[in-house]
């Protein structure tokens, strides 16, 4: 049994050093994801007020390009209640929920 313990201590290592930094949330069948890279969250709350500049309102899903749409539906599941993960990715997930004119509020 030591093997075994020293195993799964090592694949524990081994996932929190690639998970560091990286925010929890599901795609969309469910499976678990992370949301990754050095300022990922201002990317993405940049990206969304480019495509708003000019109406003064927040686009509809239809009208984000399929990469970004893909992000948005990361973060309207991202797990960031509690201090972990801040402001900025607490806003990212309210305004991509607001984008898909989803309820706001804890993970669902």
């Amino acid at each position: 049994m030591p093997a075994v313990a020293g195993i799964e201590k090592r694949v524990s290592e081994l996932e929190a050093a690639e998970t560091a930094g990286a925010i929890p949330t599901t795609d969309c069948t469910g499976a678990r994801t992370w949301i990754k890279g050095q300022g990922c969250g201002i990317r993405f709350m940049h990206d969304i007020l480019e495509l708003s500049k000019y109406s003064g309102e927040y686009p509809s899903i239809d009208e984000i390009p399929e990469a970004l749409a893909a992000q948005v539906y990361l973060w309207s599941r991202a797990e960031v209640d509690g201090g972990k993960f801040g402001d900025l990715a607490r806003s990212n997930r309210e305004l991509a929920r607001h984008i898909l004119g989803l309820p706001h509020g804890g993970h669902f």
